[in-house]
């Protein structure tokens, strides 16, 4: 049973099917989980409600949080400095949700320069068979 409901005065503005990434132990930066669920935006507060269990895992007041985004992954960060990071499809639809209700945007964090590494690594590998190719021409 979904554990989410909206409050007296409150209004629903959408819903998306998100991961949730959390650590189980806060201590321990290798106990990385990931629950799949449903972060919701209304018009007061954000929440997430796992699928499994149905529990409401997380439920901020908009007053409260900021938030960065990427292509496919958002993260919320409230005023006591907790984040929370969420995946998905539709995190542009989500980033929408919370732009039109005036919640701060933050700069996303540089990622990590993955296409410049498999660029490279990809001219290493050319370079690698044209020398092959060669070398077996000059032995044959």
């Amino acid at each position: 049973m979904d554990r989410f409901e909206i409050r007296k005065g409150e209004a629903p503005v959408g819903s998306e099917a998100v991961a949730y990434h959390f650590l189980l132990n806060e201590n321990n930066p290798s106990s990385k989980t990931v629950a799949q669920g449903r972060l919701r935006v209304t018009n007061q507060r954000v929440c997430f409600t796992e699928h499994l269990t149905g529990s409401l895992d997380m439920d901020i007041n908009l007053d409260k949080v900021t938030f960065s985004a990427r292509t496919t992954s958002l993260i919320l960060h409230t005023k006591s400095g907790k984040q929370y990071k969420f995946t998905g499809q539709k995190i542009r639809k989500i980033r929408k949700m919370l732009l039109s209700l005036a919640v701060e945007e933050q700069e996303a964090p540089k990622g990590f320069p993955i296409g410049k590494i498999l660029m490279s690594a990809l001219l290493v590998f050319v370079i690698a068979c044209v020398a092959i190719f060669i070398i077996s021409i000059v032995l044959y």
